[in-house]
């Protein structure tokens, strides 16, 4: 699995974080079910469900029932402030 970091990202990682857990999350809704992916800054419970990539200081959790486009996924800073937060991009929609 491939992960990539972009530089805002990483740098805004560097300050304080050093896990992050990246979880599949269905949402059934009346027509169209969606997933989305919550974003955590802490281990997984259960570890065995993830897959581990271990970038420099960074350890991410990608759980195994995440589909993703095309094998990789990108993590990206959005957000302003107080508000910055991950934005995952590359997952493969149903």
């Amino acid at each position: 699995m491939n992960v990539q970091i972009d530089e805002k990202a990483k740098e805004w990682l560097d300050k304080k974080i050093t896990t992050v857990t990246l979880t599949k999350v269905p949402i059934m809704n009346c027509c169209v079910p969606i997933e989305e992916v919550s974003i955590q800054y802490r281990k997984p419970e259960n570890p065995q469900l993830f897959h581990q990539v271990q970038l420099d200081r960074l350890t991410i959790f990608v759980d195994k029932n995440i589909q993703l486009k095309d094998g990789s996924l990108k993590l990206s800073l959005t957000g302003f402030g107080p508000f910055k937060t991950l934005q995952v991009d590359g997952l493969a929609r149903l």
